[in-house]
């Protein structure tokens, strides 16, 4: 298995990593987070360097408009329209 340097103290998104644990996830591994509401959260090590995940889902995908600020992040997901004609 390849050494993970750590990432402890580097902060991804709205996620500050803590701590490494021993668990593995898909080969990578698994880092415990907190995201700047306060919730710890577990993700591993591909997801947090592409930027896959970068806060604890307190962001609902589903409620967030296109342009609308949260903390440092924007949302530029289109909304679906509701109807299509």
């Amino acid at each position: 298995m390849k050494k993970t340097k750590s990432l402890v103290g580097r902060k991804y998104g709205k996620l500050l990593v803590l701590a490494e644990t021993n668990k593995l996830e898909a080969r990578y591994k698994v880092w415990e987070c907190r995201c700047e509401c306060g919730e710890i959260t577990f993700v591993n090590t591909k997801k947090l360097k592409r930027g896959t995940i970068t806060n604890c889902s307190c962001i609902p995908k589903n409620k967030a408009k296109k342009g609308q600020k949260f903390g440092d992040l924007w949302q530029f997901l289109q909304q679906k329209k509701e109807h299509r004609k």
